[in-house]
């Protein structure tokens, strides 16, 4: 399911699923996160990137979200000026942004606009909290519909309490 074209039945099933769940219970918490600094080297992003496997990384001003780095912005860089350019140089300043107390349903559209199918989730001081991807929303909806004797709230813990895991976990692939 595309979150930005859904059904009307989808958006009602979706809606209800979603009641009194908020963006903080879905989205994965900024500890988890891979984060750049403003004068971090395209270079060492780009090892970082290949390292981790995440072709997206928030930069953070202390503890500001200021903007993020794409595996686009690193490769658009030439290689001998990799080393001289740093993240403020290249990362997009202009990003969605949700709060944790957010209704996630709330979220969406930010979600939709977002460059890399994603909205950040800062705290109204503009600190970096997390993120909320398309996929955690969507993985999130399995699990509740799959708890249907539980309120979308017991599902989602539920399903952390059974497995351990935390909605950056839910996408993983196996080893």
């Amino acid at each position: 399911i595309y979150i930005g074209a859904v059904s009307e039945s989808q958006q009602t099933r979706m809606e209800a699923a979603f009641d009194g769940i908020t963006v903080a219970d879905v989205m994965t918490a900024e500890s988890e996160l891979e984060v750049a600094e403003p004068d971090e080297s395209v270079r060492e992003i780009g090892e970082r990137m290949v390292a981790t496997g995440h072709s997206t990384f928030p930069v953070r001003d202390g503890h500001e979200l200021v903007g993020m780095v794409t595996a686009e912005d690193v490769t658009s860089v030439a290689d001998p000026e990799m080393d001289a350019y740093p993240a403020e140089d290249v990362m997009t300043g202009d990003l969605s942004a949700v709060q944790p107390e957010s209704p996630v349903m709330d979220a969406l559209p930010a979600i939709k606009e977002g460059a890399a199918d994603h909205a950040f989730v800062t705290t109204e001081s503009g600190d970096l909290a997390g993120y909320l991807a398309k996929s955690d929303v969507m993985t999130a909806f399995k699990i509740i519909k799959l708890g249907r004797n539980l309120t979308p709230r017991e599902a989602l813990l539920d399903s952390r309490t059974i497995t351990n895991e935390t909605p950056s976990d839910w996408n993983k692939q196996p080893e």
